[in-house]
């Protein structure tokens, strides 16, 4: 939260978009996030982007679009799977 610049009692709002979840801060936000710096996501968000309450996410600041977004780290290994696939492919292995 601190490359953002976020601080506790900032307001944020949560877009869905395919599989990440898109944090913005917002002065009419929804959420507001906590006394120790605690992330506000709701269920509903976290079920529609695939984390689930026993899985791990991997948090991505953008701080100059002022943006925190979550990744499911399903999504990463899969990301990084395809990757080296096609590395493997270019490099004729």
């Amino acid at each position: 939260m601190r490359i953002l610049n976020w601080s506790p009692g900032d307001r944020i709002d949560h877009t869905v978009i395919q599989d990440a979840i898109i944090v913005t801060r917002s002065p009419t936000g929804r959420a507001t996030i906590g006394v120790r710096g605690d992330l506000p996501l709701p269920a509903t968000t976290r079920a529609l982007a695939g984390i689930t309450p026993d899985s791990q996410a991997l948090l991505v600041a953008a701080p100059g679009h002022d943006t925190l977004v979550v990744h499911p780290l399903s999504t990463v290994a899969t990301l990084l799977t395809e990757y080296y696939a096609r590395q493997d492919s270019v490099d004729g292995s």
